[in-house]
């Protein structure tokens, strides 16, 4: 056989001396000075970490589900007794009405105690059935914003009665005796 001119000749790679050469990455050097059993516990760490997290967020998941369920039954009572009542106001005065839209809502509960209710604001703002608490008819309702738009409750209602269709306001509300402020709706 003859000889070629490949023959003796060594390939290597050419080292361009403008381009600086990259060692290992920073967490490649990290893993090579850990031992075998730290990255399993790393590991570990990682996969509980991230599968709390999932947790997290299906039980966020739920939570709202559950909510939104909620807020759609009490929508459909609301429009319910909306319904009953503008029946049975026809032909009514006001002072024949009240009486017996008074007697229907105090039986309007639902929740966790029965402590959910209904209860009728005029024009004004002034309470005129509020079955918790007889003594607060004819008075305002308590100064607060609605989550939704920022705005006063009383201006709130006032909307909703001018546009006769029932609406789902979130608010907060201090219940009588407590010092926190709960979300109402």
């Amino acid at each position: 056989m003859g000889k070629t001119i490949m023959d003796g000749v060594m390939l290597s790679p050419t080292c361009n001396e403008n381009v600086p050469t990259q060692g290992p990455s920073w967490l490649m050097r990290l893993s090579a000075r850990l031992s075998l059993a730290t990255k399993m516990n790393l590991l570990m760490g990682l996969m509980l970490v991230l599968s709390l997290a999932g947790a997290l967020l299906n039980a966020n998941a739920a939570r709202e589900s559950v909510k939104s369920a909620l807020e759609e039954g009490l929508k459909s009572q609301v429009q319910s007794y909306a319904t009953n009542l503008n029946a049975m106001s026809k032909g009514l005065t006001p002072e024949q009405f009240l009486p017996q839209a008074r007697a229907l809502l105090s039986h309007a509960r639902w929740g966790e105690n029965q402590s959910g209710y209904l209860f009728l604001v005029d024009g004004e703002g002034r309470f005129i059935s509020f079955s918790p608490d007889p003594a607060k008819e004819g008075k305002p309702v308590p100064r607060t914003t609605v989550k939704e738009t920022g705005r006063d409750l009383a201006e709130a209602f006032a909307d909703v009665i001018a546009e006769q269709q029932p609406q789902l306001i979130h608010y907060d509300f201090q219940k009588p005796g407590s010092q926190s402020r709960v979300e109402k709706a």
